[in-house]
């Protein structure tokens, strides 16, 4: 039997149920991010180094300065295709709907790397028909995939694109 709520719950209520939808969106996009089908794997560092956040991800992590994906890259460098890790790096933060996130990559090479067409048909493909699913009305989030040195991301930003989910 449903419990009854007077109507003074409704708009509580309806906020948790947008913070607990809009969190599980980014939680969603992240980890399938962090998926070698959708993003380019050789050590599994890129794969491991999506962030969500209310700041942009800086690109500024060398692969080389980080364990095991230092030994990894060794290892690849070498000729062993088995050597990768993927093991996300950042605890996704719990978010309101109405914060601006950003989901970007820390490495440095991350706008090299968004050359590789997997981070792209992920975005434009799944995560674009979840958010046409979910997001009924004009204000759908604006998402793109960019590579621009300095900036490695999904997302629009004054002109500049990399990762950002926002009401528009």
């Amino acid at each position: 039997m449903a419990r009854k709520r007077g109507l003074t719950k409704i708009v509580p209520d309806l906020t948790n149920m947008l913070d607990r939808d809009f969190n599980g969106f980014i939680e969603f996009a992240v980890t399938k991010l962090a998926d070698k089908d959708n993003s380019p794997v050789y050590t599994g560092f890129f794969a491991s180094s999506w962030k969500a956040g209310t700041q942009r991800a800086v690109p500024k992590d060398k692969v080389e300065d980080f364990q095991p994906w230092s030994r990894l890259k060794e290892r690849r460098d070498a000729g062993d295709v088995t050597a990768y890790r993927i093991a996300p790096r950042y605890r996704i933060p719990t978010f309101s709907h109405k914060t601006k996130v950003f989901i970007g990559n820390t490495t440095e090479y991350a706008a090299y790397a968004l050359e590789n067409p997997r981070v792209a048909r992920f975005v434009q493909g799944t995560l674009g028909t979840m958010i046409n699913n979910m997001f009924s009305d004009r204000r759908k989030p604006d998402i793109r995939v960019a590579s621009e040195k300095g900036v490695g991301g999904l997302g629009f930003l004054a002109g500049k694109t990399y990762v950002s989910y926002e009401q528009m």
